[in-house]
C-alpha cells in the first residue's frame, strides 16, 4: 500500500520535478538510495483500488504470517535457501527499484521510445534482465496501467510473461470479471 501511495500520485504526477519524491534532479546517490529516509506522506485515497481487491486485502492483513511461514518453509528446507530468500530477495529488489529511480529516469542513459512529460528511459538488455523488465521505464511512463513494459519484440519483460501466465484459464480459472 505504501508503494501505491507512492507511485502513482506521487512519482508519476511529479516525475522529474522537485515534488518527485526519488527523482534525480537532487543527485543520483538521492534517487538511488537516500530518498528512502524522506518522510512521505501516506493517503489510503490513493490505494482505494487495492483496498476493494480481495487478494491484495488478504495479503496485507497476512503479511507478517505469509513472511513467517514462508521463513519456517524455507528454513526447514535449508537454512541458505531461508537467508537468501529472504534476505538476498530484499536486497536484489531494492537495488532493482534502486536502479530503476536513478538511471531510469537520467538523460544520459537509456533510449525513449515515447515523448513523455519526464526524463523516463527504457534500459534495456541487462538491465531489464535484471529487473525483470521493470527497467523499460520509458514505457511504463507511457502505459502507465498496463500489465506489460514491453512493446518492441526484443523487450524483454519476464514480469510480464508471468502475469500471462498464471492469468491463463487453465491455471487460474475463468476471470470473475
Amino acid at each position: 500500500m505504501w508503494m501505491a501511495n507512492l507511485h502513482t500520485p506521487q512519482h508519476h504526477r511529479y516525475a522529474d520535478t522537485d515534488n518527485d519524491p526519488h527523482t534525480p534532479r537532487r543527485g543520483f546517490w538521492f534517487a538511488y538510495w537516500t530518498w528512502q529516509n524522506e518522510t512521505i506522506k501516506f493517503s489510503p485515497v490513493y490505494c482505494r483500488k487495492i483496498f476493494k481487491d480481495s487478494v491484495l486485502k488478504f495479503m496485507s492483513r497476512h503479511y507478517y504470517k505469509i513472511f513467517w511461514v514462508t521463513a519456517i518453509i524455507l528454513l526447514l528446507i535449508d537454512w541458505r535457501l531461508a537467508i537468501f530468500g529472504l534476505m538476498g530477495a530484499g536486497v536484489i529488489q531494492t537495488h532493482n527499484e534502486a536502479i530503476i529511480n536513478s538511471c531510469g529516469h537520467m538523460k544520459n542513459f537509456g533510449t525513449r521510445d515515447f515523448e513523455v512529460n519526464d526524463d523516463s528511459r527504457n534500459l534495456r538488455g541487462l538491465f531489464a534482465l535484471w529487473t525483470l523488465g521493470n527497467s523499460l521505464h520509458n514505457n511504463h511512463h507511457a502505459y502507465p496501467n498496463s500489465y506489460t513494459y514491453t512493446v518492441k519484440k526484443y523487450d524483454y519483460d519476464l514480469a510480464g510473461r508471468f502475469i500471462e501466465l498464471i492469468a491463463t484459464e487453465k491455471l487460474i480459472g475463468p476471470s470473475p470479471h
